[in-house]
C-alpha cells in the first residue's frame, strides 16, 4: 500500500478509499489460493478447539487504518472509530469473499462500501443529535440555576 501512496503523492489529490482498498485486494490475487490456509493459521490458537479471531480482526483494522491515512481522512472523535470500524468490516468481508470468488471481490467490496457510507452517516447524525441534546440540557440547567 505504500507504493500506492507514493505514486499518488505526485498527483494533486489523494486516491479514494475505494481505490486504496481495491488495490489492497488486488495485491492478494497472486496468492489467493494460499489465503484460506493463511487465515486458518492466523486465527488458530494454541488450544486445539479454540479459534482466536483477534489476529484476523487486527489485520482488517490495520488495513482500514492505513487506507484512511493514505486518503488523508480527517475524521475525529466517534466518526474516526466509526469510519475505521466500518471499513475494516467491509474490507475483511471482501477479503473472505475473495477466497471463493476472486473475480467478484472488487464489486462485492464496492457494495459493502456503499452500505458503510450509510452507517457512517447515521453515526455522524447521532453524534450531532447527542451534541444538540447535551447543549439543550445545559441551557435548561443553567436557566434553572442548577449549573
Amino acid at each position: 500500500m505504500a507504493a500506492t501512496h507514493a505514486s499518488s503523492s505526485a498527483s494533486s489529490s489523494p486516491p479514494t478509499i475505494r481505490e486504496v482498498l481495491a488495490a489492497r485486494l488486488k495485491h492478494n490475487e497472486p496468492i489467493v489460493d494460499l489465503l484460506p490456509e493463511a487465515f486458518a493459521l492466523l486465527v488458530a490458537s494454541s488450544s486445539p478447539f479454540a479459534v482466536d479471531p483477534k489476529p484476523a480482526l487486527t489485520h482488517a483494522f490495520s488495513v482500514a487504518d492505513e487506507a484512511c491515512h493514505i486518503v488523508e481522512d480527517k475524521a475525529y472523535g466517534p466518526a474516526w472509530y466509526a469510519r475505521r470500524t466500518s471499513l475494516a468490516v467491509a474490507y475483511g468481508a471482501a477479503e473472505l469473499h475473495q477466497f471463493n470468488s476472486p473475480n467478484t471481490a472488487p464489486a462485492f467490496l464496492d457494495s459493502l462500501l456503499d452500505s458503510t457510507s450509510s452507517v457512517e452517516k447515521a453515526v455522524g447524525e447521532a453524534g450531532i443529535f447527542t451534541d444538540y441534546i447535551g447543549r439543550s440540557l445545559t441551557g435548561i440547567f443553567r436557566s434553572r440555576g442548577i449549573l
